[in-house]
This record gives C-alpha cells, sequence and structure tokens, in this order.
C-alpha cells in the first residue's frame, strides 16, 4: 500500500483538486492520501475563505484519508519557503512514498528533465537573475531570461502550476529525500486567474471571486463545498483593515523585524491606505513587490511573525492532525511508530520541544481569522479531529 502526500490549500475544495484525488486512486487503488493543509492563512496572502476544520471535513468527505495542519508560518512564506518546508514537514513523517502534484504539462518525463536541469544550474541561475532584476525586470521576466540565456527550456516555467511543482521537486533533491514525485495534469486556468475559462476546471481564485459576487459556482465544486460556502462566515482581506490601521497607524508597530519586510514596504501601503486593504494593496503592487507579497506581508506583521521565527523553521517538530477517517488512523499509528515527531492531537500536547514559537502562531492566526467570532475561536482549545 501507498502513502501518498499532497500539499494543498483547499481554498475552497474544487473539482480540480477531486481529479487529483481521483487519478491518485486509479494508479493506486489501495493508496493512503495524506494532505498537509494551510489553515487560516493562505500562501497568497489572503484569508482561507473558509474555516480550517470545514476544509478539512470536505476533504476527507471527498478521498482524503488525513489532514494534517500546515504551520501557519509556512502557509504565509514566499512560495520557496511555502514549498521547502511544507515538503521538509511530510518528509520528516518517514513514510511517504510520492509527493503528488498538479502541472500543467502531459510530458512528465520532460518536466521531470528540464526540473533536473534547472536544479543542476542553481547557482548560475541565480547570477544571471541578479543582473536582470538590477535592470529593472520583474523576477518572472528575470528568471525566463536566465534559462533562456543557458539553453534551459523556459516555455513550461511561464506556468504557475509548474513552478510551484518545480520548487517541490528541488526541495526533494534538497533534502535528500527518498520520496519521489507524481505529477498529475492539470487543465484549468490558472491558480492565479479569476476569470471563468473554457478549461475542464476553474481554478479555486476563479471560484473565490464568484463567492464574494454571490454567483453560481455549483458546476466547479463538490456538493460539500458548496454546502459550507452557503452557509459559513467567507472571510475576506477587507476584514482585517481596521486592525492593520490600528496596528500601524495608531500604535505604530516597528516593521523591522517581521518576516518579507525591506525598507519602504509599510510606507507604500500607508500612503496608499484609506479605507481597505484590497485598496492599498491594488495601488502599491509593482514590478517588486506582488500583491501576494504585499498581502503576506501585512498578515505577517499583524500576526508579528518575525524572521527570527523564519530562522527556527529548520526545527519544525510537530504535525497536528484535524481530519482523518480509519486509513487516515492506521496512517496516524505508522507515523508514531516511524517518525519522531511530535503529534498535537490537542494544544494541551504541547511540550518543550514542540515548537511552542510556532504553535503559538497558529493559535493566533485562528483567532485572527475569526476575529469576528468568540465561538468560532474557542474551537481551536476544543475542537476534536473530524473523523469519517
Amino acid at each position: 500500500m501507498k502513502n501518498i502526500g499532497i500539499i494543498a490549500e483547499y481554498n475552497p475544495m474544487h473539482l480540480g483538486h477531486i481529479h487529483q484525488i481521483k487519478v491518485i486512486k486509479e494508479k493506486y487503488p489501495q493508496s493512503n492520501i495524506i494532505v498537509l493543509m494551510s489553515g487560516s492563512f493562505v500562501q497568497r496572502g489572503e484569508p482561507s475563505i473558509l474555516n480550517k476544520f470545514d476544509k478539512a471535513e470536505i476533504a476527507i468527505k471527498n478521498g482524503v484519508d488525513l489532514v494534517l495542519e500546515m504551520p501557519n508560518i509556512v502557509s504565509l512564506q514566499s512560495a520557496d519557503y511555502f514549498a521547502y518546508y511544507s515538503t521538509m514537514i511530510l518528509n520528516k513523517l518517514n513514510i511517504l512514498d510520492y509527493l503528488s502534484f498538479g502541472v500543467e504539462s502531459k510530458d512528465f518525463t520532460n518536466l521531470i528533465a528540464n526540473f533536473e536541469a534547472i536544479y543542476l544550474n542553481t547557482h548560475m541561475i541565480e547570477d544571471k537573475l541578479k543582473t536582470y532584476l538590477d535592470q529593472g525586470l520583474s523576477y518572472k521576466q528575470s528568471y525566463i531570461r536566465s534559462l533562456d540565456e543557458l539553453a534551459i527550456d523556459s516555455s513550461f516555467m511561464k506556468e504557475p502550476n509548474n513552478t510551484l511543482a518545480f520548487n517541490y521537486y528541488k526541495s526533494l533533491r534538497e533534502l535528500k529525500s527518498n520520496i519521489n514525485v507524481l505529477p498529475i495534469f492539470r487543465n484549468d486556468n490558472g491558480y492565479n486567474n479569476d476569470e471563468i475559462s473554457a478549461k475542464n476546471f476553474q481554478s479555486a481564485t476563479t471560484i473565490r471571486k464568484l463567492v464574494h459576487e454571490n454567483k453560481y459556482i455549483s458546476a466547479y465544486v463538490p456538493l460539500e463545498s458548496k454546502i459550507k460556502l452557503e452557509k459559513s462566515p467567507k472571510y475576506h482581506l477587507d476584514d482585517y483593515s481596521d486592525l492593520f490601521y490600528y496596528k500601524s497607524f495608531i500604535i505604530q508597530k516597528d516593521p523591522s523585524p517581521i518576516a518579507g519586510y525591506e525598507p519602504g514596504i509599510l510606507n507604500l501601503l500607508n500612503k496608499n491606505f484609506d479605507k481597505t486593504l484590497s485598496e492599498a494593496v491594488d495601488l502599491s503592487h509593482n514590478k517588486r513587490h506582488s500583491k501576494a507579497r504585499l498581502r503576506r506581508f501585512i498578515f505577517n506583521y499583524l500576526l508579528d511573525i518575525t524572521n527570527e521565527d523564519i530562522n527556527s523553521l529548520d526545527k519544525i517538530s510537530y504535525i497536528r492532525p484535524i481530519a482523518f477517517n480509519d486509513k487516515g488512523r492506521q496512517v496516524l499509528k505508522e507515523i508514531k511508530d516511524k517518525s519522531d515527531i511530535a503529534m498535537l492531537n490537542n494544544f494541551t500536547d504541547i511540550k518543550d520541544n514542540c515548537n511552542k514559537n510556532l504553535v503559538d502562531i497558529d493559535m493566533k492566526s485562528y483567532k485572527l481569522h475569526n476575529i469576528r467570532s468568540k465561538q468560532l475561536n474557542s474551537l481551536d482549545y476544543t475542537h476534536i479531529a473530524y473523523i469519517k
């Protein structure tokens, strides 16, 4: 029986995610699917549109066997950090046979060969990248030109899922992991795209836009996602505008120790802030500061996530299961037998070796996510993992 890992946000879970699970089950019918899922905030620097417990329950009802909560500090970092540390956590479980991810290429052999070429030429690419960045090009433009100059096929790296997939591949290589890769062709309009397309599946970004506009989503998500999205609070960046104003303008919290800070970034946001964070981000983004980067900084700032916290990521030593079925229960027993990683079933399990500062960030993140609901806030302490 194979143990297959997925790194996901399920923001929300949609039919593209269901497709990935279905393909895995077709290839390995007896496999266990273990998902490391971002919880309260996601890598694009946004609040998860649904509560993390709802997301985990939806995943179990749609073919996942075990959902582990990704430490929130990992969720709020750049793509390379996000990929490396989420991969590192899965590697520490000592049970995975494969890491599965979506790609926009059907030629997996050529795709992996290109990934390996990029990995082996990392230092040369970084040198050329710096040259193009200094010329004022965007990071993506600089990266593509660097690959072209080294005669490495750059065409597939123009697709966002392929770029993230490479970061997973690179992380496994850097970790000297025994986990194999399992790419799945992803036929959607790209996770950054917010427009409905003729592709088989719609991106989570498109679906979130439709949800906030109270438009039709039934054809794009499983029934469980539709029900939760109709009945549950739907979180948005602008829910935190007042708190940002208080922290930046009133108490004037020093941003310099904060993860993602560079001189001028907070001044840029403050200059363009009037009433809402989304407006400030829209007016502030440029070649150097993407919207996602600005949003990640905002939430690192609100949560007091510091560079010192980032420096402790290599010592992550805990996981928290938040949903599982009977097969997932057996996987948890296997993890306990084969891994030294601590299992936090609830916050009373916290020990000195469980990265208390990182767990504290998880706790604060959930409280911030549900800042308008005292009732929901209490769930992080009392919640019992959903068991199917």
